[in-house]
């Protein structure tokens, strides 16, 4: 009996541990079936036929069918029209080769209709046989396929968003120095999406060098926490190689320690904004200057006018032999020269007198064609390219020959040895967008007169002072630098504008925009009127001494009967007790305590049928509007001669009483 109990307890121990092994390994089978059957992802076997053999539980949520409802029906029934040849693709080479796995995204279709995106991976059990099958696991990403197209719709709106409003985001890793530059920003500088790599050296490089050093001083104060904040404005060169004027502003983001990782922020090309600041600081200056420069012309112009006007008395009274004479000519010369100077300041500072008639530019140019051939000589070719349908405009025809003399003689200077001078008339229509690019214009008919030649050119900083008065690239004796800047101030006063494109050994082009007329060409011809003397009685009023003398003096000498006063009120009280008739009042428009209008208004109330002529050195009053001259008034620019004077009485008092 003792030597049999071992064995028996032995069988038992044995016994005991196979079946606590085969319970473990029961309980683990069905440990591992159910996590199979309760996996999200859904398992399905195909036999060697491509046919379903087996699903889990989750292809019930995922698919909608219950387990089993597919069994023995091809896999890829299911797969999306679109999705089929990958799906066959993937079959084929998972069946080739035991072991073979492979994945794709598939769309199938729930049983509801809908179609459900699946990340799908199969591979190859046919050979093992406990499984003998291919075994496809595929994962539900619905859900994450419709957050993503959301996103991208998301980052489209934002895209159109920020190109509505010109913004360009980017992005600096201050840890890597990588730097996420948006389309909107590249498209800014003229580039690709892959034509600028996301390196902070990229942005570096581009930078103006002349704004380097102050945006990178801003931008390190901004770091090390000596500027608040970071917003500044610089140039950055384009993929064209012109410069754009950029504003940015950026922020610091920091991370749970205090550290600066990255920095977030905006660029906005803002050149258009420039070019109408500068354009704004040029009129302003323009218009300072032209102030001063009017001023000195209306009190140089009085002085002439008593130059001008005794040394054509002294002439008219000394002998012909008289050796005096070429003094006196002399004096005149000097005096006619210092009145053109006056006269094309005024013109710059748009205080000239015009007299516009509505006219065709080709006109102009075809008057003006020959004598232009004699001033740019024969080393230079002249073309003129006329729009023969050319819109009429109205402007003074003798301002616009001087606009066209100085753009040619301005031209043949440039072109010291020889070249080609082009004059091209032709119709322009602005739209509203390319109204704002011409400062001050509207959206409307133009006419265009264009000046070409293919001289030097000019370099930027010198375009940029080319309108302003006594400024000059040609030596000593060879010009005043009033030309260009006369021809700035007729076109401004007569309603146009002007721009000039240039570059240093490409010529230039000076555009001048006049705006189309609706009347058409006037054809009236001027009356010729004799000079000749008379004896009607004229009260003059004329603050200026010298002034009231010489023209007194010329009046007299002409026959006629002159009654002076320094001042309004005082021709106001002569014209109330001279008991005789007054056949015309000559009067200067600008007069301490009174001016010529008022002047005026007060004196044909006294006597009606009154005669009225203005005397003036510059245009700054109501009676000339704009500096533009009205039919219905009667006016004389000083400096003038004796002969310009009493032939403009003569003409005012042969006009019929209105």
């Amino acid at each position: 009996m003792l030597d049999t109990e071992p064995v028996v307890t032995s069988d038992i121990q044995r016994a005991a541990e196979r079946w606590r092994t085969e319970d473990v390994t029961h309980r683990s089978e069905e440990r591992f079936r159910k996590l199979v059957e309760h996996s999200s992802d859904v398992i399905t076997l195909l036999n060697a036929a491509g046919r379903i053999a087996y699903s889990t539980q989750s292809v019930l949520p995922t698919l909608g069918y219950v387990p089993g409802e597919r069994t023995g029906r091809s896999a890829l029934e299911l797969v999306h029209p679109d999705d089929l040849p990958v799906a066959e693709r993937l079959l084929q080479a998972v069946y080739r080769t035991a072991g073979h796995s492979a994945k794709a995204t598939l769309r199938l279709r729930h049983k509801n209709g809908s179609w459900r995106d699946l990340d799908l991976a199969a591979v190859n059990r046919l050979a093992d046989p406990a499984i003998g099958a291919v075994v496809v696991t595929y994962h539900d990403i619905t859900d994450h396929k419709a957050a993503e197209r959301a996103l991208c719709e998301s980052r489209e709106r934002l895209h159109v968003a920020l190109q509505a409003t010109g913004l360009g985001p980017w992005d600096w890793d201050l840890r890597t120095n990588e730097t996420d530059f948006s389309p909107e920003w590249k498209r800014q500088l003229g580039y690709e999406p892959a034509d600028i790599a996301s390196r902070y050296e990229e942005w570096e490089s581009r930078l103006h060098p002349q704004d380097r050093e102050r945006v990178l001083e801003e931008l390190r104060a901004y770091l090390d926490g000596r500027q608040p904040e970071y917003a500044v404005e610089f140039r950055m060169r384009h993929k064209n190689g012109s410069y754009r004027w950029i504003y940015t502003r950026g922020v610091a983001l920091r991370d749970e320690s205090g550290a600066q990782t990255h920095m977030l922020g905006c660029h906005l090309d803002i050149t258009a904004r420039k070019r109408l600041e500068e354009q704004l600081r040029q009129s302003q200056k323009m218009e300072a200057v032209g102030q001063l420069a009017g001023g000195v012309a209306h009190d140089f112009n009085n002085l002439l006018t008593v130059i001008s006007g005794n040394s054509d008395l002294l002439q008219s009274d000394l002998p012909a032999n008289e050796s005096w004479q070429e003094l006196i000519a002399e004096i005149q010369q000097a005096a006619r020269q210092a009145a053109g100077l006056t006269r094309q300041l005024l013109a710059f500072s748009r205080q000239t007198v015009l007299e516009p008639k509505v006219l065709d530019v080709n006109d102009v140019v075809r008057e003006h064609e020959k004598m232009l051939r004699r001033l740019i000589g024969e080393d230079v070719q002249l073309m003129a390219v006329l729009d023969l349908a050319l819109a009429p405009v109205k402007v003074d025809p003798g301002q616009l020959g001087q606009v066209i003399m100085n753009l040619a003689v301005n031209a043949r200077d440039a072109m010291p040895q020889g070249g080609k001078l082009t004059i091209e008339t032709r119709n322009v229509t602005l739209d509203a967008r390319s109204a704002a690019m011409v400062c001050g214009a509207t959206p409307g008919r133009y006419v265009l007169l264009a000046v070409d030649d293919t001289g030097v050119g000019m370099a930027p900083d010198v375009q940029a002072r080319i309108f302003e008065p006594f400024f000059t690239t040609k030596g000593p004796a060879k010009g005043t630098g009033l030309g260009l800047a006369t021809v700035y101030g007729i076109v401004k006063q007569s309603g146009g504008f002007i721009s000039v494109c240039s570059e240093p050994g490409r010529g230039t082009t000076f555009k001048i925009l006049f705006p189309a007329a609706e009347i058409p060409v006037s054809t009236e011809e001027p009356a010729v009127h004799a000079v000749a003397r008379g004896s009607e009685t004229i009260l003059l009023v004329e603050d200026e001494d010298a002034v009231r003398s010489v023209v007194r003096r010329v009046l007299r000498q002409a026959g006629y009967t002159v009654l002076e006063a320094g001042q309004g009120g005082e021709a106001i009280q002569l014209a109330g007790q001279y008991a005789g008739s007054i056949d015309m009042l000559i009067t200067d428009v600008i007069m301490p305590e009174m001016g010529g209008r008022e002047l005026v208004e007060r004196l044909t109330s006294l006597r009606p049928g009154l005669k009225v002529m203005y005397l003036s050195g510059y245009t700054r009053d109501a009676i000339i509007r704009h500096g533009v001259l009205q039919a219905e008034v009667a006016f004389l620019a000083k400096p003038f001669t004796n002969a310009a004077l009493v032939t403009k009485v003569r003409q005012i008092l042969d006009q019929p009483t209105t």
